[in-house]
């Protein structure tokens, strides 16, 4: 894993903080200015607030167990690319390698006769 190194007197990172920070207070300003100043006096019932809360933590639970669904595959080898090598009798031979183990499986060549007999 590669790590940015900058000079110890250098500010560059703490300008980036610093900008993030701008921009996270002002979105949290645009939408409070939303939320209060400009919804024409509608107030949110409870069972509104309820829904909302709902929609979030459901949102938050697919998110999560995509990401989760997405790391398992990648640790368990279900990303890696399928090899497909040419042998001599005209089929394919579809090598699957994951986790240092080797799986063959054989599969018709296409235009291959099925009529023509191997010796």
């Amino acid at each position: 894993m590669s790590t940015i190194t900058t000079k110890a007197g250098t500010p560059g990172g703490w300008i980036a903080i610093g900008v993030l920070c701008l921009l996270l207070a002002a979105a949290l300003f645009g939408a409070y200015q939303g939320w209060t100043e400009h919804s024409g006096g509608v107030e949110l019932p409870d069972w509104g607030y309820a829904f909302l809360a709902v929609g979030i933590v459901f949102g938050l639970l697919v998110g999560c167990g995509l990401m989760a669904l997405a790391f398992y595959s990648s640790r368990h080898g279900y990303d890696e690319p399928i090899i497909v090598q040419p042998n001599n009798i005209g089929a394919s031979e579809v090598v699957i390698e994951s986790q240092g183990s080797t799986e063959a499986s054989q599969s018709a060549a296409l235009g291959s006769n099925p009529e023509r007999t191997h010796s």
